[in-house]
């Protein structure tokens, strides 16, 4: 299935309910500055350990997942019906139009025939509460890359939830939108339906009837997901970066130390430390120092709450339900003795502060 470019964005936009989401320092020292990553909001975490999914969800679970499996690259017709055994859920393709998912990215594509300026984007991830959900329903989405602010799309009116449905509208200067999302017990599925201004109750239709569509399943990684989670218990996670230079008349150098320490009984701390300095010196036509100057900066953020591992279309995912509001999304490999967050390398010990 051919790529649209308002995909990619729309999935940027998607990374605090099941991307990945660095955490900078937020607070600093000697001219640092920086801001918090995640999503704002959401609910107090439970010292006791991460609260995961919608107990209260009324979807039914069914033995065995009916359809074809969803892979990467392949292209699925109106009435077909496709399922994802990982995450424990499949959907219906809406009569008319078609859908596939591109290796890697968030979301799955979803589209009608007859309307090639619409799109739909479908997205899950086990574990998600009703609190996340409404986390991300409350978000702008930027659908031009942070390049123009008057092509976001902004929540218009209220969350509506029956139960264990939610939906909200969006609009912008540039385009409509709809999110419509179910909470299943373990996996949460939401569709944003994407058109021009004016189609809005056309979007509206769409998205609820992929939902509608939903049914779901045990997830099948879920012992997979379990087992990996278990040997992250009590350990503690390092990420140590670098960068510098040296011109002759001027260098910096830039050092991060990124610490999360994953508690057996599911609480964490996090840690950021960016220090960075830099200086320069100004010449005189013979080559003599007239000036000389320099700069520093230490930047800090801590954080405590639960934490769980989660799946997610593409991949695992470290997630951060901070204990003052707010959930975090790292991705997170696990590939023998390597383990890597978002795609940095990460050395592993036993943890000093959440045994």
């Amino acid at each position: 299935m051919r790529s649209i470019p308002v995909a990619v964005l729309l999935c940027g936009a998607l990374l605090c309910l099941c991307g990945c989401g660095k955490d900078n320092g937020s607070s600093g020292s000697s001219g640092g500055s920086g801001s918090s990553g995640g999503c704002s909001g959401g609910e107090s975490a439970s010292t006791g350990g991460a609260r995961r999914g919608y107990a209260q969800s009324s979807q039914s679970m069914e033995d065995s997942l009916e359809g074809k499996e969803l892979t990467a690259g392949t292209q699925y017709n109106g009435g077909e019906r496709v399922k994802l055994t990982r995450l424990g859920f499949s959907y219906e393709v809406p009569e008319g139009s078609i859908s596939g998912w591109n290796e890697g990215t968030l979301g799955i594509q979803v589209r009608d025939m007859s309307k090639p300026d619409s799109l739909a984007i479908m997205i899950a991830r086990t574990g998600i509460t009703e609190q996340e959900a409404r986390d991300l329903m409350s978000q702008p989405f930027d659908l031009s890359g942070g390049e123009n602010p008057g092509a976001a799309l902004k929540p218009a009116g209220d969350i509506s939830q029956d139960g264990d449905r939610l939906s909200r509208g969006m609009t912008g200067a540039m385009a409509a939108g709809r999110i419509e999302l179910v909470l299943g017990k373990s996996c949460g599925v939401g569709c944003i339906a994407l058109g021009p201004a004016g189609t809005e109750d056309d979007l509206k239709a769409y998205a609820a009837k992929v939902i509608d569509s939903v049914k779901f399943a045990a997830p099948g990684d879920e012992t997979k997901r379990q087992e990996l989670e278990k040997q992250l218990k009590g350990k503690q996670l390092h990420v140590f970066k670098y960068k510098g230079s040296n011109t002759g008349t001027g260098s910096y150098s830039s050092e991060w130390n990124i610490d999360w320490h994953l508690g057996s009984d599911g609480t964490y701390a996090y840690q950021y430390r960016y220090t960075g300095s830099g200086s320069a010196q100004v010449n005189n036509q013979l080559g003599d120092e007239i000036a000389h100057g320099g700069t520093a900066g230490d930047t800090t953020t801590n954080h405590e709450g639960t934490w769980s591992l989660e799946i997610t279309i593409p991949s695992m995912v470290l997630v951060l339900r901070a204990s003052q509001g707010g959930t975090r999304v790292h991705s997170i490999q696990l590939d023998g003795g390597q383990v890597k967050v978002d795609g940095d390398e990460a050395q592993v010990s036993q943890s000093s502060l959440k045994p």
